[in-house]
C-alpha cells in the first residue's frame, strides 16, 4: 500500500538550514553524476568515498543516488518521447508532400504551379530540418552520458538574453540559477527504520525531525537533527515502521 502525504513547514527559521542542506546535497549529487555517468565508476566505491568526502550519512547518499537515477530516467524517457513525436511529424509531412506532388502533376495553370512548387520547396526544407533533428535525438538515445541539466535548460539559456528575461546583470541570473540547482532534496527511508525514515521523521503532534548532514552539524544541528513544530498539512499522520519505504521530498 502506498500513501501520499503533503505538508508545509511554516517556521521561517527553518529556511537557512533547509537551504544549506539542499545546496550541500545538490553539490554532492552533481559530482555523483560526473563520477557515475561520465567516469563510469561503481556506485559501491563511490558511496564509501562520498560519505567521507562530503560529510553525509549512508542514507543521504542513497537518497541523492536515487534522485539522480530518477533524473536520468526522466531525461532518457523524454528523449524517447521526442523521437516518437518527431517520427510522427516526419511521417505526416512525407504524406503531405506526396499529395502535393500529385496535385502539381495534375495542375495546368502556370501561376498555381508556381505556388505549388514554392510550397513544395518550403515543405522539403522543413522535412530536412526535422530529419536532422531526428538524427541528433537518435544519437542522444544511445549516448552513455545522459543529457541532464541541473537547473533546467530553459533557465540556463536565459543568461544569454538577460534583459529579455528580467535580469539586470549576470550576477542576478547566477543567484537564481544556483537556487534552482539546489531547490530541494530527497529523504529516502525504509520499512525497518523508526518512523519509516531516519533522515526525516514525522513525530506525533506534527513535529518534523530532520537529520542534518554531519558536515553541517557544527553550524545547524545536533547529531539527532533539527525539529520544527509548526507543520501545516492537508493529510499528514505519523509514519508507521511497519509500512512500505518512506520517501520525503523537501522543496
Amino acid at each position: 500500500m502506498k500513501a501520499t502525504f503533503e505538508g508545509r513547514i511554516e517556521d521561517e527559521s527553518s529556511s537557512p538550514v533547509l537551504e544549506a542542506i539542499a545546496a550541500h546535497l545538490g553539490h554532492a549529487e552533481r559530482h555523483l553524476f560526473v563520477d557515475r555517468y561520465v567516469r563510469r565508476r561503481p556506485l559501491a566505491a563511490l558511496k564509501r568515498e562520498y560519505i567521507a568526502r562530503f560529510g553525509i550519512t549512508a542514507r543521504q547518499f542513497n537518497a541523492i543516488a536515487e534522485d539522480l537515477q530518477g533524473r536520468v530516467r526522466a531525461s532518457r524517457s523524454a528523449v524517447v518521447q521526442r523521437v516518437r513525436r518527431l517520427r510522427e511529424r516526419i511521417s505526416h509531412l512525407r504524406r503531405l508532400l506526396r499529395k502535393r506532388k500529385k496535385r502539381l502533376a495534375k495542375e495546368e495553370d502556370s501561376e498555381r504551379r508556381g505556388r505549388l512548387r514554392f510550397l513544395l520547396h518550403q515543405k522539403k526544407r522543413h522535412l530536412r530540418a526535422l530529419e536532422q533533428r531526428l538524427d541528433f535525438l537518435q544519437e542522444e538515445t544511445v549516448r552513455s552520458v545522459p543529457g541532464v541539466c541541473f537547473g533546467s535548460r530553459r533557465m540556463f539559456r536565459e543568461q544569454f538574453h538577460l534583459h529579455a528575461n528580467g535580469y539586470r546583470s549576470h550576477e542576478e541570473w547566477l543567484a537564481d540559477w544556483r537556487q534552482a540547482r539546489s531547490g530541494g532534496f530527497l529523504c529516502l527511508g525504509s520499512r525497518d527504520e523508526r518512523g519509516g525514515n531516519q533522515t526525516a521523521t514525522l513525530l506525533p503532534g506534527g513535529v518534523l525531525r530532520l537529520r542534518v548532514p554531519p558536515a553541517l552539524e557544527g553550524e545547524y544541528g545536533r547529531p539527532r537533527g533539527r525539529e520544527w513544530k509548526s507543520l501545516r498539512s492537508n493529510r499528514i499522520t505519523p509514519a508507521s515502521s511497519g509500512g512500505s519505504s518512506s520517501v520525503l521530498a523537501i522543496t
